[in-house]
């Protein structure tokens, strides 16, 4: 055993044993007063943010896409009705559709009853709702409606099934960067049209990366509530069987406690908010910073009467524990500061403020610990020890590794050529439905919307030429059509929405075809470009195509899948680009 350094051993003995040690305790209070000050304001992320990439480019990219064309998150509401298609259930598509508009954080509503449909006019094309006004009675409403749907095939999966028993309404969320709460008013708005009464058979449906942003924050500040008490409950009844003694239940739980406390106060003053990741630290915090204090006051029991003078015996469990403490517990911080060179902020975080956590924890526990300590009468003699079965494998582990050192080489070796052999098997596959239960409201409507309209999640892709010029040309516009057709060949990619979608229907009804078709030549094109520019309505135009037309956007509807197959999807899009 090797002494502490001088200039290590007085200060820290003089603080925690000699006439600093009441100073040490107010400023601990001070400190913990105020950290839990901090810490009682706690927020819970809603925007889910930290979770994206904090790569440069990523971030430019996600920046131009929002400025060329707007959010790309949207809330499918799905409304199965008993006579869907007739007057009834199209007036209460209508009704819905105004209410959710109307909602705080919505910028669009876009349903059967609004959306509009490119139709010949007296002067060529020229927009009109898909509806008609009035609606026919009885059976002719629904007969009429279906040969507007069956004249614009792009509406089926997205604005209705396939089968018309259920419509949708595409709800396009406000991009508010500095508000974290519109989001959950918007989601409580929403569920709370699902429990109101309607028809027998009428049935409302809610999903989309808003609610999947939503429930994950409630579910995970929910969880924190049970789980952290319910950790310190079990870590409390395990220090009271493994010590036998209330001290060695209360000290321990107070320096973690108190790592806990500053850790999550200092985390809140700097301005972060708790997210999907940084809501594991107390627990984390929790149990690895509890180990020290079970070997400091486990010494200090065992000691019994050889060192009778309480302050001999904690300077004689500072000098034991203190240099392997330290690099134990730096080792674990070091492990924990490599997540800082993630490219996700939220791990970034998590890895800074557990190193952080670490490290306050070794000084909490050879500070705070000791000074507790000295105010307490130091055993007479030690306990009677227990857990000797462990003891007894323990010994007899250590009696094999120095006796027959090449069989535990080998034992060692087999098993883990094994796990080598298998670590190209491991493939991440995160997929959030699967996180939850089948009953959660969530997956319930995600699951039905999915299967009625084909699919509630889209990939967006941004096209451009390589040379910057604009997609105006006949052959940009059929590679551009090649391409989406490639796409919709994907497995579980349910359709597609682009330029050329626009441009077919525009082209129908210019040149009054029974059918949708792209023009035949550069004329026709430059024709229905010049119309598209010149239309007074743009927010439907300006959510395929810059006003340049030197970007345009695909969106790629998709059933719900996994992050392993989405990476499959995307490369198999790569190729086909």
């Amino acid at each position: 055993m090797s002494p502490l350094p001088s200039f290590v051993a007085r200060p820290l003995v003089a603080l925690v044993l000699g006439r600093g040690r009441p100073l040490f305790f107010a400023a601990t209070v001070a400190l913990v007063l105020l950290c839990g000050w901090f810490a009682m304001g706690a927020r819970q992320e809603q925007s889910t943010a930290s979770m994206n990439s904090a790569r440069a480019a990523e971030q430019r990219s996600e920046e131009e896409f929002r400025r060329d064309f707007g959010s790309d998150e949207v809330i499918i509401v799905a409304l199965t009705h008993p006579d869907l298609l007739g007057p009834g259930g199209l007036a209460t598509i209508g009704a819905l559709t105004s209410r959710i508009a109307a909602l705080d954080g919505v910028r669009r509503a876009t349903s059967l009853a609004n959306v509009r449909q490119i139709v010949s006019g007296p002067d060529g094309a020229e927009p009109a709702p898909l509806l008609p006004d009035p609606l026919p009675p009885g059976e002719a409403c629904a007969a009429a409606v279906r040969r507007a749907l069956d004249v614009n095939p792009h509406l089926t999966g997205l604005l209705i099934s396939e089968d018309r028993r259920t419509a949708a309404i595409v709800v396009e969320v406000e991009d508010r960067p500095g508000d974290d709460a519109y989001r959950a008013r918007l989601v409580h708005d929403l569920r709370a049209m699902q429990h109101e009464a309607g028809p027998a058979g009428m049935a409302l449906h809610v999903t989309g990366i808003t609610l999947q942003k939503h429930d994950t924050t409630r579910l995970v500040g929910r969880d924190q509530k049970v789980m952290l008490p319910l950790s310190v409950l079990m870590l409390a009844i395990s220090l009271a069987v493994v010590t036998r003694h209330l001290a060695g239940v209360v000290l321990p739980l107070l320096v973690t406690g108190v790592t806990v406390v500053v850790t999550l106060g200092l985390y809140v003053a700097l301005g972060y908010q708790v997210n999907v990741i940084t809501s594991l630290l107390p627990p984390l915090l929790l149990v690895l910073s509890i180990t020290t204090a079970i070997h400091l006051f486990q010494e200090w029991v065992a000691l019994g009467p050889r060192i009778a003078d309480r302050t001999d015996r904690l300077r004689h469990i500072l000098r034991f524990f203190l240099a392997p403490c330290f690099m134990t517990s730096l080792t674990t911080a070091i492990g924990l500061g490599s997540l800082m060179v993630s490219d996700i902020p939220a791990v970034r975080l998590f890895g800074a403020f557990g190193a952080f956590g670490i490290m306050l924890s070794f000084v909490l526990n050879f500070t705070l610990m000791p000074a507790a300590l000295s105010l307490l009468e130091p055993p007479a003699a030690p306990r009677r020890r227990t857990g000797m079965a462990v003891e007894a494998f323990l010994a007899a582990a250590a009696r094999l590794a120095v006796l027959r050192p090449r069989l535990v080489f080998l034992a060692a070796a087999v098993p883990t050529v094994l796990a080598l052999a298998g670590l190209p098997m491991i493939h991440n596959n995160t997929d959030l439905l699967r996180f939850l239960r089948e009953d959660q409201p969530l997956v319930r409507d995600t699951r039905i919307i999915d299967q009625a309209l084909g699919g509630a999640n889209a990939i967006d892709l941004v096209i451009e030429r390589r040379d910057g010029r604009p997609l105006t040309g006949i052959d940009d516009v059929r590679r551009l059509e090649a391409f989406a057709g490639a796409v919709r060949r994907e497995p579980g990619v349910t359709g597609t929405l682009a330029l050329t979608d626009l441009l077919a229907q525009l082209n129908r009804a210019e040149r009054r075809l029974d059918r949708l078709a792209l023009p035949d030549d550069a004329e026709q094109l430059a024709g229905l470009f010049d119309l598209l520019d010149a239309a007074t309505d743009q927010g439907d135009i300006r959510r395929v195509m810059t006003p340049d037309v030197r970007r345009t956007r695909l969106t790629v509807r998709l059933h719900a899948i996994g992050t392993r197959e989405a990476a499959t999807l995307l490369a198999a899009i790569d190729a086909a680009g």
